[in-house]
């Protein structure tokens, strides 16, 4: 058999397969149409009733699909008073707690340094997540650079003492408002000399 014979025979069975399949889709898409038409028949109307046409001493009887919507009356509307209170402020003391609570959590304090000689500084060894900082009286953190630039904030360091930090920071929720508080030891300090 030649190659063209084959073809064309190839050919010809893919057409009449696609004239098949082009009849029973029809024939399914007509019987979906049908049974959708069926299923959707819509009812019989009812007699519509105008508001005004009602009578007076049937007011109720009639079911509501009847009633026409654009003659109907609007419902009554019930005035509701809205009463707006002012949420309580909270007082310096509060403020002064979360932030204080929120410095401990985010700069664990771990040593402070307070014998020094000369010119120096008190410092301290503060733990802020992963990165270790020094800091000395006098500092702002904003003015942290390098790896330690993570832990930059607006707190100033204004005191070391041998067991807490005294700082300066905005309050949380109201950043307008400083306060003074106290970064505390994560853990008691121990003494590693002993006099003898």
């Amino acid at each position: 058999m030649k190659p063209a014979r084959v073809v064309l025979a190839i050919c010809t069975l893919n057409a009449s397969l696609v004239v098949v399949a082009a009849l029973l889709l029809a024939g399914a898409k007509s019987q979906a149409d049908q049974d959708f038409a069926a299923s959707h028949r819509a009812p019989a109307k009812a007699a519509r009733v105008t508001w005004h046409a009602t009578p007076a001493d049937s007011q109720g009887l009639l079911p509501e699909a009847t009633l026409s919507m654009r003659a109907r009356p609007a419902p009554p509307v019930e005035e509701v008073s809205v009463v707006v209170t002012k949420a309580d402020e909270p007082t310096d003391d509060e403020l002064r707690a979360e932030l204080q609570l929120a410095l401990n959590r985010r700069y664990a304090l771990q040593r402070t340094v307070t014998w020094v000689e000369g010119n120096d500084s008190p410092g301290a060894f503060l733990l802020c997540g992963r990165t270790r900082l020094f800091v000395f009286e006098g500092m702002n953190l904003n003015d942290l650079t390098g790896r330690e630039a993570a832990a930059r904030a607006d707190v100033e360091v204004k005191a070391i003492a041998t067991d807490h930090v005294l700082v300066n920071a905005p309050s949380i929720r109201r950043p307008d408002r400083r306060f003074d508080v106290r970064l505390e030891l994560s853990q008691p300090p121990t003494s590693t000399y002993q006099w003898r």
